[in-house]
This record gives C-alpha cells, sequence and structure tokens, in this order.
C-alpha cells in the first residue's frame, strides 16, 4: 500500500511539472482515456476536451502556469485510489499579472496495467479576493482621465494623496501623503484615456511585506457620462490591503466623481 501511495504522490509531482513545461503528451499520458474533470459552473470535461484546451493554452501567446499540490490524504482500495489535495495555481499571461487560484481537489486514480492514471477529478479551486467597483461620472473622458493622473487633482479627492508618475509603462508611481511616500507601484499598461493598469503595494507598516497587487481602470463614455471600472485584484490569502481597499475605493470614487459633478470633493469621512 506505501507503494502505491508513492507512485500516486510521484504522478501528481510529474504532474505538476509537466504542466509547468507546458508539456501536454506528458499531461495526457498520466491519466486515462475516460478521465472527466468537474468544474464548478462548467459541463463535465473529458479527456479529448482537454487535450485542445490544454494544446490551445501551450500556443506561443499562452499564460504560464505555476502551482504546489499538498496531498491531505490518500487513500488506496485495490486498482483503485482517490486523494484530497490542496492545489494553489498562478497562471501569468504574457506581458500580463500572475493570477493566483487556490483550493482543493478530490481525484480518484486507477490502475492500468501496472500504472497509476488519473481517471476522475473534481476541482473546487476559486480566484482570490478580488474588488470591482463602477462609477457613472457626468464629464468627460479627458477630465476623467485627468482625475486618475494628476497629482493636483488626486489630492483633492484621494483624501490629501499625491499620485505622481509619468505614467509610461514600467514607470514607478508614487503616493505621497503630507510629503511621506505611502506606496510604491508601477505602470503595467497605458491606453490612454481608456485603460491604466498598474501594481498597488503600500509600504506603510501596517502593510510591510505584502506582495503588491493589481488595479485596472477602464473608461468608456456615452452621452456625456463615463463609466469608470476599477478591477483590484492579485491579493495573497490573507491579505490586509484588500480589507483596507475594499473598504476604501467606494469612499475614493464617491469623491472623484463628486469633484468632477460639483466642483468640490466629498469631506473626508470616517465609518465603524
Amino acid at each position: 500500500m506505501r507503494a502505491d501511495e508513492d507512485e500516486i504522490r510521484a504522478l501528481v509531482s510529474t504532474w505538476m511539472a509537466a504542466t509547468r513545461r507546458g508539456d501536454v503528451p506528458a499531461v495526457l499520458d498520466l491519466m486515462t482515456d475516460d478521465v472527466v474533470f468537474l468544474v464548478p459552473g462548467r459541463a463535465p470535461m473529458r479527456k479529448p476536451e482537454f487535450a485542445a484546451a490544454a494544446r490551445a493554452q501551450a500556443g506561443g501567446a499562452a499564460p504560464k502556469f505555476d502551482g504546489t499540490s499538498e496531498i491531505q490524504e490518500v487513500d488506496v482500495h485495490g486498482d483503485r485510489a482517490y486523494a484530497w489535495s490542496r492545489l494553489r495555481v498562478v497562471a501569468t499571461p504574457p506581458g500580463g499579472y500572475p493570477l493566483e487560484r487556490t483550493g482543493h481537489t478530490l481525484t480518484v486514480f486507477r490502475r492500468e496495467g501496472g500504472r497509476w492514471r488519473l481517471a476522475r477529478d473534481a476541482n473546487l479551486l476559486a480566484a482570490g479576493p478580488r474588488i470591482a467597483e463602477v462609477a457613472y461620472i457626468r464629464a468627460s473622458l479627458a477630465a476623467v482621465w485627468e482625475a486618475l493622473t494628476d497629482p493636483d487633482l488626486t489630492a483633492r479627492y484621494w483624501g490629501g494623496t499625491r499620485i505622481e508618475s509619468d505614467w509610461k509603462p514600467g514607470s514607478e508611481i508614487l503616493y505621497r501623503r503630507g510629503g511621506e511616500v505611502t506606496d510604491r507601484n508601477a505602470v503595467l499598461a497605458v491606453d490612454a484615456p481608456h485603460r491604466l493598469v498598474h501594481t498597488f503595494q503600500p509600504v506603510a507598516e501596517e502593510f510591510a511585506g505584502e506582495a503588491p497587487s493589481r488595479v485596472e481602470f477602464r473608461l468608456a463614455e456615452s452621452a456625456g457620462v463615463v463609466r469608470l471600472s476599477v478591477a483590484h485584484e492579485g491579493f495573497p490569502p490573507g491579505s490586509r490591503v484588500h480589507a483596507a481597499c475594499a473598504q476604501a475605493w467606494p469612499m475614493i470614487l464617491a469623491s472623484l466623481k463628486t469633484l468632477l459633478e460639483t466642483g468640490t470633493p466629498l469631506p473626508v469621512a470616517s465609518f465603524p
């Protein structure tokens, strides 16, 4: 039984290594021909569908995959076995920012021709915490873009924070409040005045050591109204930044909207 368990653990390690390499034939060789993958909200996936999706992801513009699989339990019953694992997967699209999913999997293995292969897999991975906010602002695209990128304007609606950068890809973004740098970020992508993507990493003591997350602004205009969408994601597990930003973003966007529509931002307020 111990030898069987060791072989199953080795199979999982081989699977993870082949996935990192983008070695689709090696991954397919580790599963039975009648394999079924179960993912919440999707139809069951069988080997032909898995192979097609894997080959598409292995193309030149495919994301890079990394991760870990921590087996919590293996139970062998004759020629069948199951394993419960904790899985962490990080996908990084070309030129993009890594997106992490974590959760548990329940996998059934079957021994065929003296080899263990994966036969069924139920995947319960979930994306990490994400903040999504939208504001509709009676203003021009140029005015909203300026409000996001002009430090004299950000200081008016962002609690006195000057956001300084030349807004070129790769450039640093400094948040300054009272002369002190509170955040050090980097521009990831710019398509003025429609899209801005940057890292988000406060340097204040309460957030020290936390890995950067990712913020994306998208702007669209119709009939004199701008839709400003903010997506903030890529938080590590237990993120303190997420907890703070989940409260801060609605107030920041509301203050920006009020400033552009009335000429005066919201007063700085605090709620329990």
